[in-house]
């Protein structure tokens, strides 16, 4: 298995995050995962709880954001608010070394206006919970 101080232009920061965390060597899902997104490529991954499969697609998201820029850069849609929120915490710990970086988790059942304000305040992630990926939430007008 690899390591994950072989994935060119692993910034420093992530690279201390991943070590902190005890990451040191990637599973095969990341293995075979985190190449193939670095090129661009779509990928769809299916693989047991517990494989690896949110820092297979996190990582790269986190290295090819620009932190730069505050608007949203990466929409990751999930099943369930509890998977979005979880994915959403997730990411912020990997994340947290990084400046700039902040996430916006939207669902149902809160208010729409509090969500919007959170998109226009800007983040470099958003989190959608996709029973509401095709409902009010999209309205242009809120």
């Amino acid at each position: 298995m690899a390591t994950f101080n072989t994935i060119p232009n692993l910034s420093k920061a992530l690279s201390d995050t991943l070590q902190a965390q005890q990451f040191t060597t990637m599973t095969m899902v990341q293995e075979r995962s985190i190449p193939l997104i670095l090129q661009g490529k779509d990928l769809l991954v299916q693989s047991k709880t517990g494989s690896g499969k949110t820092l297979a697609f996190a990582l790269p998201s986190l290295m090819m954001t620009n932190l730069e820029k505050n608007t949203p850069q990466t929409l990751i849609i999930t099943p369930t608010r509890e998977l979005a929120e979880q994915i959403a915490t997730q990411i912020q710990t990997l994340a947290a070394a990084l400046p700039n970086f902040k996430t916006v988790t939207l669902y149902g059942g809160v208010p729409l206006r509090n969500q919007a304000n959170s998109l226009v305040k800007g983040g470099t992630s958003a989190y959608r919970y996709a029973g509401t990926a095709f409902g009010s939430s999209f309205q242009r007008n809120t």
